[in-house]
């Protein structure tokens, strides 16, 4: 088969193939403010994603846990069904189109984050036993993840390397040929990714800690203890806030040593920062003689990560006779560059082939198709930058101690010192309370209260 009838024949599967994943198959739901589970329309999970988080910001935990709900069971049952054969047709699909014609797939970070939230969500409803379930699952999804991802990159390279055996009679589709040229972009215009360090795998220390002072609050101290030294143990002398956790799991290990534990007083401030870093596209000229001697340039496009941007440096706090701050525990940034380091290569990969077969289609066809190559070449040259755009750029926390307040009840202010907005909540100092406070934007200040035990 020549080149022509070649991408003729692509062409033609394209069309078929592309209804079989694309995002049409996402779950129709509603975004408007009156009924999540509403069928009106069909909206993709990085909407949903969005959404949810929007209502959490401003206390509609109910419609958010709604949305995170359906974006879990969507993603667990796409999990359970996907085949060898289903990722080598959705590998094909994104190599001969683009990444944005399937159905969007949360990364392993912001899956941990649906569990997380469904767990905070879940805590201000009222359902406490339902916030450990949706914590575990989190703690699950993080510690499985390694295996999970390992195993979606041996899927994605059994249907590379099927793709290529399909064109071995092509010789510039040699996969080291091809190597060379990612090896490029990376050297080239991605060399900062190896600055960057994770946590560990693909921990999120948040996770841990967020879970640690749950099981603390309710009198499981083994649990608790366990979780915060992990989260210690992955932000230790790298981020400021670590000797909250610090404090946070000496108490518990002391409460674990005692035969007969009183129950813990003590106030927890999580401050959800800022935006994280947004996928952005990234045009680039490619030298395509590491492949062919045809042709020396053709133009990618490929995703890149523009840097978060913090709402405020911190949220001051005072309470009877305590003062101080929030500081940071968790660089939601760092979670996310981690994994997209990871999953570069694949997807500058398929970018690359993808460049490759039109370049040369348009060298070997006639006048008339090189405009019909050419133009569908231009509009599917383009970069997936879906994403949960509004997860925070950083967690910030605080803890205070409650024990010796002679009150039963005492006044919290929370400072902007952007604004210097103030807002005063009411605190028992009987029992332990969580305090979240939302600050996506400059012009966002909202807080939350729920007492845990």
């Amino acid at each position: 088969m020549g080149l022509r009838g070649f991408l003729t024949l692509l062409a033609i599967l394209i069309l078929i193939l592309i209804p079989a994943v694309s995002p049409a198959t996402d779950f129709n739901l509603s975004v408007d403010d009156s009924s999540p589970h509403s069928r009106e329309r069909s909206v993709k999970s990085d909407v949903a994603l969005n959404k949810a988080l929007q209502l959490f910001y401003m206390g509609d935990f109910s419609k958010s846990y709604e949305l995170l709900d359906l974006v879990d069971r969507k993603y667990n049952l796409m999990k359970k069904k996907e085949t060898i054969l289903s990722a080598f047709l959705k590998n094909f699909i994104q190599t001969l189109a683009n990444d944005s014609v399937v159905s969007y797939t949360p990364w392993i970070y912001e899956m941990v984050s649906v569990n997380t939230f469904k767990g905070i969500d879940s805590l201000f409803l009222g359902r406490e036993n339902h916030a450990g379930v949706e914590f575990n699952r989190a703690l699950v999804r993080e510690l499985e993840a390694e295996d999970a991802f390992r195993k979606e990159i041996e899927k994605q390279e059994k249907a590379i390397q099927q793709e290529y055996s399909s064109s071995q009679n092509i010789d510039v589709f040699r996969r080291e040929n091809l190597e060379k040229t990612v090896s490029y972009i990376l050297e080239k215009y991605y060399s900062n990714l190896n600055q960057f360090r994770a946590y560990r795998g693909f921990l999120n220390p948040f996770i841990d800690y967020i879970s640690g002072i749950y099981f603390l609050a309710l009198g499981n101290y083994e649990k608790a203890t366990d979780l915060l030294k992990r989260s210690y143990g992955l932000v230790r002398n790298r981020e400021p806030g670590s000797h909250f956790i610090a404090e946070d799991f000496k108490l518990s290990f002391e409460r674990m040593q005692q035969v007969t534990p009183g129950k813990v007083k003590r106030l927890w401030i999580v401050v959800f920062n800022g935006q994280i870093g947004q996928r952005v596209e990234k045009r680039i000229d490619v030298p395509l003689f590491l492949v062919t001697e045809k042709v020396l340039y053709t133009g990618l496009a490929l995703p890149d990560i523009k840097p978060g941007t913090r709402a405020v440096p911190f949220v001051a706090y005072s309470i009877g006779n305590r003062k101080g701050r929030t500081e940071r525990i968790v660089d939601m940034d760092l979670l996310e560059k981690i994994e997209f380091k990871k999953r570069f290569q694949a997807i500058a990969l398929r970018a690359v082939v993808r460049a490759l077969i039109f370049t040369l289609g348009q060298l070997e066809t006639k006048k008339t198709a090189k405009k019909v190559i050419a133009g569908y070449h231009f509009i599917m040259n383009r970069a997936d930058t879906r994403q949960w755009r509004n997860l925070p750029k950083e967690v910030q926390i605080t803890s205070v101690d409650l024990t010796n307040f002679s009150e039963k009840k005492a006044i919290l202010t929370l400072r902007n010192p952007q604004s210097q907005e103030e807002k005063l909540i009411s605190i028992n100092t009987e029992k332990s309370t969580l305090i979240v406070v939302s600050c996506p934007d400059e012009n966002t200040f909202e807080v939350f209260k729920r007492e845990l035990n």
